[in-house]
């Protein structure tokens, strides 16, 4: 297992950047050049290089009443944001919005349209967008007249410390909008939303519903482990 390590190491670094690569034994590099053509290891290929090593980029939503303020941050389930919150634990769970969050982070919102049709749901108050935030998060009860979003650098904060986070400001992400400014009308016209579907109908529907709302009450990750480990029993005769 040591020796399948150190011949790995070139393979993975050598993807990074230069200065690890040549900080790596001499050994491990002629190792690996012995067996290349065996393919026993491999570069990682998708986000070989993680952001978060020099400061985890974050988008932080802010809605007011006034466009002087006082802004108050929308707060999510899984994603950075109170510097006091503790990072969520959601494996297996996939929560595609804070995910999202963090690859628009790393662009502008002229290229994550997705993003300018969040905003506008949030001024509407829709429902539906409102439940894959905090339970907590303010405005819930009723949509801000702006929005506007800043883009944060996130560090982890030292031993010993009261918060989770630190962070710094880095800049403007989205200018102050507000629903009088045509966000419905220009993501209607780039083709990114169209006319609001109707709910279906029927048996099948109903029950579907009924369950959603039920599990509503509980986190994502609980609920898929807790069907993970109901799904053992029946799962078990098939690997035996």
């Amino acid at each position: 297992a040591a020796c399948m390590f150190a011949t790995s190491l070139p393979s993975y670094a050598g993807q990074l950047d230069r200065a690890t690569y040549d900080r790596l034994p001499k050994l491990t590099k002629t190792l690996d050049a012995a067996t290349d053509r065996f393919q026993l290891t491999s570069s990682y290929g998708l986000f070989r290089r993680m952001t978060g090593v020099g400061g985890r980029p974050e988008l932080i939503i802010e809605g007011s009443d006034d466009i002087r303020g006082p802004w108050k941050e929308y707060d999510f389930v899984y994603k950075p944001g109170k510097l006091d919150v503790a990072p969520k634990f959601c494996l297996p769970h996939q929560p595609r919005l804070d995910w999202q969050m963090w690859f628009a982070a790393l662009g502008s919102y002229q290229h994550n349209p997705w993003f300018v049709s969040l905003v506008l749901r949030l001024l509407e108050g829709r429902e539906e967008v409102l439940q894959l935030l905090h339970p907590q998060t303010p405005f819930r009860s009723k949509p801000p007249k702006f929005i506007r979003a800043k883009l944060y650098t996130y560090h982890f904060t030292e031993w010993g410390s009261v918060n989770w986070w630190t962070r710094t400001f880095d800049k403007d992400y989205l200018p102050v909008v507000s629903l009088q400014d045509g966000l419905a009308e220009m993501l209607e016209q780039q083709g990114f939303i169209g006319a609001r579907s109707q709910p279906a109908k029927g048996l099948l529907p109903d029950i579907l519903t009924a369950i959603r709302k039920s599990s509503e009450q509980f986190s994502a990750h609980y609920l898929i482990w807790s069907f993970a480990w109901l799904a053992i029993p029946i799962l078990k005769p098939l690997f035996t």
